[in-house]
């Protein structure tokens, strides 16, 4: 009897244990594929994934905010994607499939988009479509935090890692991730990352040349044993429709040779960096479009020095979720340059923050007087404006825009439209994604999406200065020469002039 309890006892103990180690071995991590693993495991503090499309990237990340959630109790995970129905379309199916095959018993509360993860720890989803939210990080610590299609991210993603969020991933030692195939314009901190690297192959863990703070991590849809053979597919049936009706190996070659010449594809399905839209709206150039001066010691700054004799002139472009955009500029009779003093953009702004930050470029060019301009089609912000806050803002115009578009482009591609510190400015940056769409007439268009409030900004004030109408001051002649002789007789004449009618007047009185 003592020798089968014995026995039972030792059964139940071996089964115990099988079913632990079944446990362990059971967790999210086991289903990622080995790009992804590696990914995970990578010690960086700074993960830049650059995939194609379906390669599994968003799905790396939670699962890896997932497992240290389990692992680390009441931590916190933030991830963002473009907009909020992005973040419930791709994150949050995720979230619920890995509760559902590892039986994590999570707690979802659909109203904050929030996963409470068994250990306390929790991940919450967020998007950029709500960029005046973002300030409400501060404070938190963080132990994980990501971005989703980086590339296409409304919002300074370099500020935001650096200024929003990075501070708070120092407590815990945080990790902070990007992942996204190239964009269709090469911009931001995703493309600075990949742009170091002279064509994308599969990668792991290796130091960006161009932002070496960032470890790289690159595949494509083909290493993703779910999708591997949808995608296959679905390239072959675009080979075989550009090569209809021929079915040769040579036509089917050509058609697949002609497929990968195309932007989109290369984007989507080799995940190269290309340019895939239209030439840029307005060609800044850094070192011609910024505004330089010699301070006292004779050291060159981008800072702009006040004179008595400035012109100054505001543009305000109104919005709600795109923005309301500023442009301060200032112009002098003897320089023709047009130069932005600074620039600035806030979605979701109410008529007395505008109001506020008016009256803030006031007090700072007084006493001279600004120009406002703002933007016709929202007429109503102007009767608010100047009846309620009694502010002398006028109606921009906005006729023949592509013409004034072009004259300001020829200012600009010649160095007289100049930006004082570009590198701060959220309209510079704008202007670096602002591309032309050309439609099949051959009219070009602003790229729609595309944000360009601070550009409307500046060329409404463009329209209202006369920095093209300033006259070259006079060379001095040099001293000793006939020149400097006749201009000190001319001098000396006029004051004479001037000394007899002051004593003309004095016998008069």
């Amino acid at each position: 009897m003592r020798a089968a309890l014995h026995l039972s006892l030792l059964a139940v103990l071996v089964v115990s244990s099988i079913l632990d180690e079944a446990q362990r071995r059971s967790s999210p991590l086991d289903q990622l594929f080995a790009e992804q693993r590696a990914a995970v495991e990578d010690p960086s503090r700074r993960k830049c994934l650059w995939t194609t499309g379906r390669a599994g990237k968003s799905t790396t990340v939670l699962t890896a905010f997932v497992d240290d959630g389990l692992k680390h109790p009441y931590m916190v995970y933030f991830y963002f994607c473009l907009t909020m129905p992005h973040v419930e379309e791709i994150a949050w199916p995720t979230l619920r499939r890995l509760d559902r095959d590892f039986g994590l018993g999570c707690r979802f509360q659909e109203d904050k988009l929030r996963v409470i993860l068994p250990s306390g720890s929790w991940i919450r989803l967020f998007g950029f479509d709500r960029p005046l939210a973002l300030d409400r990080f501060y404070g938190i610590a963080l132990r994980g935090a990501a971005a989703d299609e980086a590339a296409f991210a409304n919002i300074d993603l370099e500020e935001f890692v650096e200024d929003t969020i990075g501070p708070r991933l120092i407590d815990h030692q945080g990790t902070f991730w990007l992942m996204s195939i190239p964009g269709r314009v090469p911009r931001g901190l995703f493309d600075e990352i990949i742009r170091g690297f002279p064509r994308r192959e599969n990668m792991r863990g290796v130091r960006s040349p161009s932002r070496p703070d960032w470890s790289v991590h690159s595949w494509t849809a083909l290493e993703n044993p779910t999708v591997r053979d949808l995608v296959l597919s679905e390239i072959a049936q675009k080979v075989a429709a550009r090569a209809y009706p021929s079915t040769s190996p040579e036509a089917l070659a050509a058609a697949r040779a002609d497929l990968e010449r195309l932007a989109w594809f290369r984007r989507n399905y080799l995940g190269e960096r290309v340019q895939e839209r239209g030439d840029l709206v307005y060609p800044f150039d850094r070192d011609k479009n910024t505004y330089w001066r010699l301070d006292k010691d004779g050291q060159r700054i981008s800072a702009w020095a006040r004179r008595p004799d400035d012109h100054y002139v505001l543009g305000i472009d109104f919005g709600w979720d795109d923005a309301t955009a500023f442009s301060l500029n200032a112009w002098r009779d003897d320089l023709p340059l047009f130069v932005e003093l600074e620039s600035y953009a806030q979605p979701e702004m109410m008529m007395s923050a505008i109001a506020a930050r008016v009256r803030l470029y006031q007090e700072w060019i007084a006493p001279a007087p600004l120009t406002i301009v703002g933007d016709p089609a929202r007429k109503n912000y102007f009767e608010e404006l100047r009846r309620r806050y009694q502010l002398p803002i006028m109606v921009a115009e906005k006729a023949n825009k592509l013409d004034w578009i072009e004259v300001f482009v020829n200012d600009l591609s010649a160095g007289l439209v100049q930006y004082v510190a570009p590198d701060d400015s959220p309209h510079v940056r704008e202007m670096q994604g602002l591309t032309w769409k050309v439609m099949k007439d051959g009219k070009r268009l602003e790229q729609p999406g595309a944000a360009n409030n601070g550009c409307d900004a500046q060329l409404m004030a463009y329209r209202h200065a006369y920095h093209y109408l300033h006259t070259e001051a006079e060379p001095k002649p040099e001293p000793g020469s006939r020149a400097a002789e006749l201009r000190l007789e001319a001098d000396l004449l006029a004051q004479v002039e001037r000394d007899d009618e002051a004593a003309g007047d004095w016998l008069q009185e």
